[in-house]
């Protein structure tokens, strides 16, 4: 495009293209004017214009063109644009030391550009093709499916409290709560709450429907006051576990919800809790280890703790292992077999090393302590034993802890045959 052509005509006759183009590259600021008018190639040594674009696909709709500088400060640049394989419109002109243009926002589609560059000589203003085209297809993304988010803050309150409802949502449309509408994000303030509410929250948009969300206030009735510290509970000690009982105190006009029992052996500093079952006012707690324990316990309701009762003592046993004992085979006919009884024969009470004795007896014979069976043994191993029936108990001293079934020996008979002399 060339806005005077006629005087490009007339020194286009005068001057000869090899000419323009051979001087050209020592004498580019003076021959540029009039070689571009005479419409004749023109090099000057410079490289060929470039238009490229980054980058040549866009989800975002965002993407940069960028071109080559002019060849002389005095031209410029206009940049074109088409849509599809629309008709081309000028973006904008800019002068020679701008060399790039970002878009972001497109829309979807196919675009494509190319650049003239334009100088002003001897008055005229003149136009030409310099790089492109080039095109960048911008493609939309899959719109995601609504988020949906709802909560209480704090979830729990009494009654005459503030509690506060926040929601939100992205790639959404419309939302609601409880099926009326509601913005996309919001909150809402309550103090005039007088029990429970679950309320529930979804969104709908481009991408589809959001979960269905709900969030809960518990409302708890306003208290007097927390309840009574509860008297001294009554402790029972036993085998690795205690038993502690304790009257219900005054509730102070708001029903308890729950008790703590706090416990912890002579010696140790920190306490250990216990929370029983629902609102029961007897607990047993086990897996302890032997020793004195001090015991406290406290009640709640909606108003908060109670103080703590005064503390009572206990003494917890070591736990036992009961022992079961049995034998195998329970019939031999070769005087061999075992007789078990499943945990450790000797154990430690505190300090003191505590052992279980087995014992043997044969037909209505005497009992009499088997030996030979170390202090860890759970079993013991017969051999050669003589035709009989053999009873076994395991004893603690003069307690008898278990008996097994007896066992009978009955060895068969041997026979020998041999020729002699042979």
């Amino acid at each position: 495009m060339r806005d005077s052509p006629m005087p490009a005509l007339a020194l286009r006759r005068s001057l000869p293209d090899s000419f323009c183009a051979l001087l050209g590259r020592t004498l580019r600021s003076l021959l540029l004017p009039l070689c571009l008018l005479a419409g004749l190639p023109f090099s000057a040594g410079a490289q060929t214009p470039t238009l490229t674009v980054s980058p040549t696909t866009s989800t975002d709709g965002a993407y940069t063109l960028t071109w080559s500088a002019p060849a002389s400060s005095s031209i410029s640049t206009k940049l074109h644009e088409r849509v599809g394989s629309g008709a081309w419109s000028v973006v904008g002109t800019y002068r020679s030391t701008v060399t790039s243009k970002s878009y972001t926002g497109k829309a979807a589609g196919t675009y494509g550009y190319k650049t003239e560059q334009c100088g002003t000589f001897f008055g005229s203003t003149t136009c030409w093709d310099a790089a492109g085209p080039v095109s960048v297809t911008v493609t939309t993304a899959s719109t995601p499916k609504p988020t949906a988010t709802l909560s209480w803050t704090p979830a729990k309150i009494t009654v005459g409290q503030s509690a506060t409802l926040t929601w939100g949502s992205t790639h959404a449309t419309a939302c609601y709560i409880n099926t009326n509408k509601r913005p996309v994000s919001g909150s809402w303030t309550t103090s005039t709450q007088t029990r429970t509410r679950t309320d529930k929250f979804y969104c709908t948009g481009d991408g589809g429907t959001s979960p269905t969300v709900s969030a809960t206030l518990t409302v708890m009735p306003k208290p007097v006051s927390p309840p009574a510290a509860p008297a001294k509970p009554t402790l029972t000690g036993g085998a690795g576990q205690f038993t502690a009982a304790w009257t219900a105190p005054s509730d102070n006009g708001n029903a308890i919800t729950e008790y703590e029992v706090a416990y912890r052996r002579s010696g140790v500093t920190a306490w250990t809790t216990h929370t029983p079952t629902g609102t029961a006012t007897r607990a047993t707690v086990t897996g302890l280890v032997a020793g004195t324990y001090t015991v406290r316990v406290r009640a709640e309701n909606g108003g908060g703790w109670s103080g703590y009762s005064a503390t009572a003592t206990v003494v917890v046993t070591v736990a036992i292992a009961t022992p079961v004992l049995t034998v195998n085979p329970t019939t031999s006919t070769d005087g061999a077999y075992t007789v078990s009884w499943g945990v450790p024969r000797c154990y430690r009470v505190f300090r003191a090393q505590v052992c279980r004795t087995l014992q043997e007896r044969l037909g209505t014979g005497a009992w009499t302590a088997v030996a030979g069976i170390s202090t860890t043994a759970t079993s013991k191993a017969f051999t050669g034993k003589a035709d009989g029936t053999y009873y076994y108990r395991l004893v603690l001293g003069t307690l008898e802890l278990a008996r097994a079934k007896p066992v009978t020996v009955a060895r068969r008979p041997t026979a020998t045959l041999v020729w002699s002399p042979t």
